[in-house]
């Protein structure tokens, strides 16, 4: 796995993450989620960095991991309210690993939520299926609304 280079964005999270009473950078605000565990999967170590450390100042618990894999290892171990997965993984995507999921015999598949780049590449394979589909520019509130199954 990539290492995961700490720009400054990421080291402000990471400050007010373990901090909290320190400032809370400006465009978030924290609000706690209580009993909400999540398991965020994306191929880009940066994305899987910002999001966990975003979601757990909103008071979310985070797992993370790069690899479809691990999270299906995970998924059979652990129980999640919720998993956000990228569209675009190497070697299957993000809509064909959860269609796999679903019909794995004793496997409760908690709610799915789609992180796309972009409303096109969304379309592709989702033809049917009521999914929840999440911008990868999306705002902090935006995507704490839409897991909390709110419309932002």
């Amino acid at each position: 796995m990539a290492e995961v280079v700490k720009g400054s964005l990421v080291e402000q999270l990471e400050v007010q993450r373990d901090n909290r009473s320190a400032a809370v950078h400006s465009s978030l605000q924290v609000e706690v989620v209580k009993d909400r565990h999540l398991l965020i999967i994306d191929d880009n170590v940066d994305h899987l960095a910002i999001y966990k450390i975003m979601l757990e100042l909103h008071g979310f618990s985070v797992e993370t991991t790069s690899s479809l894999k691990e999270a299906e290892r995970l998924l059979t171990q652990e129980q999640f309210d919720g998993v956000l997965c990228d569209l675009r993984m190497p070697g299957k995507g993000g809509v064909d690993f959860w269609k796999e999921l679903k019909t794995r015999r004793g496997l409760i598949v908690p709610r799915f939520y789609f992180f796309t780049a972009g409303l096109d590449e969304a379309v592709v394979g989702l033809e049917g299926e009521a999914l929840e589909l999440i911008p990868k520019t999306a705002t902090p509130d935006y995507l704490v609304e839409k897991l909390r199954g709110g419309r932002p």
